[in-house]
């Protein structure tokens, strides 16, 4: 409930769950007193009825054994004496008739004033003498009415009874004698039973002098604990009965409805505390719902506020429409880019965008003159467009922005890319050949200085023709223009044509290259030249950072469906910041000064791009010397390229 109340609380909700779990209880417990004080009363009130209702049939069936007796007493008083044979003479087929038709007595004796029995239906009780009895002292002193007496043991018959008795009075008022009975117990218990009495209950009639004149029903069990009692006299005065029942036996069908109800009200219990923690969280849920809108809205109000300040203030030019003409906006970079209005502007992009197709994705992009320029002085506009399809039609969203400035320079860069390649190039290679030529031919005749001369500048002049490649090879790389013609090639015949192009570098420096040839006829497909440029650029690096008189190891190796190339050197490693940033173009120089060699600073960014364009891998291990120490620092490069057997054709041809 705690958890509850925590979760789901705020402001008044405990109040109303304490309210709720309050109420609850209270009518349970009020439900449950007022159950319990309704049963007491029933019961009592049943107890009363048939407590009265037993005293009425009582006092009844003691009138009607009085009426029955009554005649016998008025023939008695007229008999000269009550003696055996007179009693026996005149009134004994009488008064057998009579015990024998009444159901209210059991037993009938007839005893003489003096208390001895001068007629009995059983011959052992004949002359027994009951003057000492109580009942018989009682009636022959009040000489009317009838007498109970206290049940009592009757030896003659051999069982216990309830005695009843009547007065026989003379003519002159003189107490003669009395009739002696004892109440039917079958008949009144007969009674007892069609009162529907618990068998619990317990059932005792008194006299008025309080002696018990007999018990019936649970007389031989004690009532334990609080008990429910009702005491009723009867008119008459000559008994009073007394009926009492346990209380929990009075309350059994309390305590059934109470267990038949309490899983009801635990039930209607938690429905209840569940709808107000359910109508609670709905009511919270509500309120954040509320207040996640009002943020929203804000947030809303506040991008659209911080878009449309973008929207006017960006750079680039931005137009949107419809297709269907019913929205049209265009920020001020794009009406002062166009020139024109809103409504020209859009009509000049939508003239524009009908005479192009889309190329996928619903993008496109194109060049447009700006509208209303001087033709000669025109500039040039980059518009890329995106289309959004919906039910309700087509949206367009436009881009445009001033490439003047970058078509200029691209044609600058194109010019001077061109006489790079007509001004420098050519007579750079005729250069090169005639020093080349110049230092087979003539180099023993030359004087010793000259010779220097001629040998750097042969080297020079390579250089620079590798830096012209370098240069020409990113352009043709920028401008999509590189092609990538592969050929089928054996891997050792690959390995041979790199030992045989790079050896006399090598061998200028001092440094002997090592091949590692694999006994394979394994094929791939790549091209020729530009493996070539590949390995010329690994083998020239690791010759350069190789001690004089050292070796580089150039070998290949079949490993699952590729071909591994590499280029190992003695040198003093590439330390591990750099390892990365070698590949960048024009990338810092990886060593301290006395360790780095010149160069463009392009050469490995192209050999990745060459490798990567033909669907293979160049990696770098390498270890430095200030981790390994000179006699184990060194760098290998591996250029991993598919066998033709397992290729994919993976490498990216330019158009």
């Amino acid at each position: 409930m705690r958890l509850i109340l925590r979760r789901y609380g705020g402001g008044g909700f405990p109040l109303m769950m304490a309210a709720i779990v309050a109420t609850l209880i209270g009518v349970a417990t009020m439900a449950v007193v007022t159950d319990y004080r309704r049963t007491v009363q029933e019961q009592q009130r049943r107890l009363d009825f048939n407590a009265t209702l037993l005293t009425t049939w009582l006092e009844r069936s003691l009138s009607i054994a009085t009426a029955e007796i009554g005649t016998l007493l008025s023939d008695m008083t007229a008999l000269p004496a009550l003696t055996p044979e007179t009693v026996s003479t005149r009134m004994g087929e009488q008064i057998s008739d009579t015990l024998l038709s009444s159901q209210h007595i059991g037993f009938l004796v007839v005893a003489d004033a003096t208390g001895r029995v001068v007629w009995s239906f059983n011959d052992s009780a004949s002359n027994l003498d009951i003057s000492q009895r109580e009942y018989f002292r009682e009636v022959a002193t009040r000489r009317q009415g009838y007498v109970l007496g206290d049940p009592v043991l009757a030896n003659a018959l051999g069982k216990r009874i309830n005695p009843v008795a009547w007065p026989i009075i003379g003519a002159d008022g003189a107490f003669r004698g009395a009739i002696v009975g004892s109440l039917g117990e079958d008949h009144f218990r007969t009674l007892i039973r069609s009162l529907n009495f618990l068998p619990e209950a317990r059932v005792e009639v008194f006299t008025r002098g309080d002696h018990r004149v007999f018990e019936l029903q649970g007389a031989d069990r004690p009532l334990e604990g609080p008990v429910l009692t009702s005491v009723r006299t009867a008119a008459s005065g000559a008994l009073r009965v007394q009926l009492s029942i346990p209380r929990d036996a009075a309350l059994s069908s309390f305590y059934r409805r109470t267990q038949r109800t309490l899983p009801l009200f635990v039930l209607v219990f938690a429905v209840a505390l569940g709808s107000a923690v359910v109508a609670q969280r709905r009511a919270v849920a509500a309120r954040r719902s509320l207040r996640s809108s009002e943020i929203d809205r804000a947030a809303a109000v506040r991008s659209s506020q911080e878009l449309k300040t973008v929207f006017d203030n960006v750079a680039d030019g931005i137009v949107v429409f419809h297709d269907r003409e019913g929205f049209e906006k265009a920020n001020p970079a794009a009406l002062q880019l166009l020139g024109l209005d809103v409504g020209p502007a859009i009509g000049t992009l939508r003239s524009e965008i009908a005479e192009r197709e889309f190329t996928g994705d619903d993008q496109m992009e194109f060049d447009m003159p700006a509208p209303g320029d001087d033709p000669a002085k025109a500039r040039m506009l980059s518009v890329r467009v995106s289309r959004l399809d919906a039910i309700g039609g087509s949206s367009w969203f436009c881009v445009i922005q001033d490439v003047t400035a970058q078509t200029r320079l691209a044609a600058a860069r194109q010019s001077f890319i061109t006489s790079i390649n007509h001004e420098l190039r050519t007579p750079l290679t005729s250069l090169m050949g005639s020093l080349n030529l110049l230092e087979n031919r003539f180099a023993p005749q030359l004087p010793q200085a000259a010779g220097k001369l001629v040998t750097m500048g042969v080297r020079n002049s390579e250089r620079l023709l590798r830096l012209v490649n370098d240069i020409l090879t990113v352009q043709a790389i920028d401008q999509g223009q590189l092609s990538i013609e592969p050929e089928q090639l054996r891997v050792v015949t690959v390995l041979q044509s790199v030992i045989e192009q790079n050896e006399g570098y090598g061998l200028s420096h001092d440094v002997t290259l090592v091949p590692v040839s694999p006994e394979t006829d394994a094929m791939i497909d790549a091209d020729p030249v530009r493996l070539q440029q590949v390995f010329s650029n690994l083998v020239s690096n690791a010759v350069k950072y190789s001690p004089t008189g050292g070796s580089v190891e150039v070998g290949a190796r079949i490993e699952g469906s590729e071909a591994l190339f590499w280029v190992r050197d003695d040198g003093p490693g590439i330390p591990e910041h750099a390892r990365e940033r070698i590949f960048d173009r024009f990338a810092k120089p990886a060593h301290e000064d006395g360790v780095q060699q010149k160069g463009t600073g392009l050469g490995l960014s192209i050999t990745r791009e060459l490798v990567e364009r033909q669907g293979g891998h160049l990696t770098l291990t390498s270890r430095h010397v200030g981790q390994a120490g000179r006699e184990g620092s060194g760098s290998t490069f591996t250029v991993s390229l598919p066998l033709r057997s397992t290729a994919r054709r993976t490498a990216r041809l330019c158009a």
